[in-house]
């Protein structure tokens, strides 16, 4: 007899139980019934497919479809128990990990098992050179997996694997002996996730990472669909619980009487049509982007060119009015502006794939970090914001000021040995952690203006004194470091990267007469170069106007939003 494990019933999900205040495995039934009580953190990669998922559980058993509903849901204690229970009592058949007829997240016409367990790994999506994301794995044949292992592991591989050359399912007619090319990256590799995380429990951070709204004609997580063919296929989605659970590879697991899995069917599944992004940034609220001139958006990822990872104030680019943003981090604030999280702490989980190459057929890091906000109180005053994100802007400006002039004079006196990137790397104000809370902490909502731009004072020396301690730390001969100083000095250096080229046209804009390349990297403008020349050279709007009005993000229609 095959075995069984029920995802909605088995322990799997790992939680921090506030009854017994102890770590413990619950199975999505439980999770959403007693989301009051449960704490879900995500800080690990393993963690951000399992919340995807729990989050279209909860949108599809008990998720509001209105302002209203969502306000009165949050008051109350906890979320419908009658309702999460009548909904996974329906779909049960549909959850069961080794299902012979339709196992949960798996085709189940697959019976070539092409692969060991170890492909599970998520170690494997690094290759054999990344060493920071790519643990070795043993040589030899890797020991069955637990069932919930393998189930958050199976999870991780769907929305994680890598692009390149994938093998074809037997039998598809895209396989070219036996290989599917061109393989597509799944939806949560392409861009940056990010969900807001305020009050203590999994309810919470559940409402507050999903805008309510109704479900879109045909949209449906993947358990409520029918089960996917073996060949892969290229279709559009029809909502966020479809892109939230979407079949990005075929995999069948292969368990043994014990129920622990030892062999997996692995083959190319569901591809998206182009462009991907902007089906991703019109269905998926928990994801980050920069609207383009050219109206496709781009993922925003916040990373520090010297570790990675996003940088302090990677949330405040996220929360502001202008900039890039994340439908589910508009939704907060809407909240925070409604007065329903008091003055609780927010902060934000961010997590931003990146790959070592363009054909991003490995994976170079994979991190989740949580990021601190400010306060709801601070959120719902759209002065505060504007104050948080001009910081951000202005310590990101002053960055790339120090790294453009130390690079100038550096390859005037031929200085070797940094490039650009190095530079970049090693004059980054990363180590300002304490700082940025300083600056956070003392932004209060009833302080004037004089009281925020005080701070924003305070915050830029921090700045400035990061990255002389940078500069100091190159050991330059002191005539170069004496140079550089003055480069920086310079008064039109104060507002622009680089100086025009001869015969470039300038404009009037923020106090002086510069290019629009100069105008772009004012910190105050809040559009890309290509949208400013439009609007400027095609348009003939006024330059300072074109660079301070913010590019018009192309929101779906409601009715496309699910």
């Amino acid at each position: 007899m095959a075995p069984s494990f029920p995802l909605t019933t088995s322990p799997w999900i790992p939680v921090y139980d506030l009854d017994s205040g102890e770590q413990v495995e619950v199975g999505l039934a439980e999770a959403l019934s007693r989301a009051h009580r449960l704490v879900f953190p995500v800080v690990r990669s393993v963690d951000v497919p399992l919340w995807r998922v729990l989050t279209a559980a909860y949108d599809a058993a008990c998720g509001p479809r209105t302002q209203e509903e969502w306000d009165l849901l949050w008051r109350a204690e906890a979320f419908d128990a009658a309702a999460v229970g009548d909904y996974f009592a329906r779909w049960e058949h549909r959850l069961d990990l080794y299902d012979p007829q339709r196992p949960a997240f798996q085709c189940a016409d697959l019976d070539d098992f092409n692969r060991g367990a170890d492909q599970l790994d998520p170690a494997r999506l690094g290759g054999e050179s990344a060493g920071f994301f790519h643990a070795r794995l043993d040589r030899g044949e890797a020991p069955p997996l637990p069932a919930g292992e393998a189930a958050r592991r199976l999870l991780h591989l769907l929305s994680y694997d890598v692009a390149g050359i994938r093998p074809a399912a037997p039998g598809d007619p895209a396989g070219r002996g036996g290989k599917s090319y061109g393989g597509q990256l799944p939806p949560l590799a392409s861009a940056a996730h990010c969900h807001a995380v305020a009050g203590a429990s999994l309810k919470a951070t559940l409402m507050l990472s999903v805008p309510p709204g109704p479900r879109a004609e045909g949209d449906a997580p993947v358990w409520e669909r029918e089960g996917p063919p073996p060949r892969r296929r290229v279709r559009p989605a029809a909502g966020r619980m479809d892109l939230w659970t979407w079949p990005a590879r075929r995999v069948r697991l292969h368990p043994v009487p014990d129920g622990r899995t030892d062999r997996i069917a692995f083959y190319d599944g569901d591809r998206l049509p182009a462009p991907g992004w902007t089906t991703i940034c019109a269905l998926d609220p928990m994801t980050a982007w920069w609207d383009t001139s050219s109206g496709q958006p781009r993922p925003y990822t916040g990373t520090d060119p010297a570790a990675g990872s996003p940088l302090p104030w990677t949330a405040a680019h996220l929360l502001g009015d202008t900039g890039p943003y994340s439908r589910s981090l508009e939704h907060l604030v809407q909240a925070c502006a409604r007065g329903l999280l008091d003055d609780a702490p927010v902060s934000v989980a961010l997590s931003a794939p990146t790959h070592t190459s363009r054909h991003q057929s490995a994976m170079r890091s994979l991190e989740v970090t949580t990021i601190e906000a400010g306060t709801a109180g601070q959120l719902a005053s759209p002065a505060v914001r504007a104050h948080l994100a001009g910081m951000a802007r202005a310590a990101d400006h002053t960055a790339e000021l120090v790294q453009w002039a130390a690079h100038k004079v550096m390859t005037r006196r031929g200085v070797g040995g940094y490039s650009r990137e190095v530079l970049a790397s090693r004059l980054s104000p990363a180590a300002l952690d304490m700082a940025w809370t300083e600056a956070v902490d003392d932004s209060r909502p009833e302080s004037d203006e004089t009281g925020l731009g005080a701070v924003a004072g305070r915050w830029q020396e921090a700045v400035h004194a990061a990255l002389d301690c940078g500069l100091d730390a190159l050991r330059l001969p002191h005539a170069v470091r004496a140079e550089i100083d003055l480069t920086l000095q310079e008064p039109q250096r104060a507002r622009a990267v680089r100086a025009p080229k001869r015969g470039v046209a300038l404009y009037e804009a923020f106090g002086g007469r510069y290019s629009l390349s100069q105008i772009s990297r004012h910190p105050d403008c809040v559009v890309s170069y290509n949208l400013l020349r439009a609007r400027v050279e095609e348009q003939g709007w006024p330059a300072q106007k074109a660079a301070t009005t913010p590019a018009r993000r192309g929101r779906p229609k409601k009715h496309e939003e699910r």
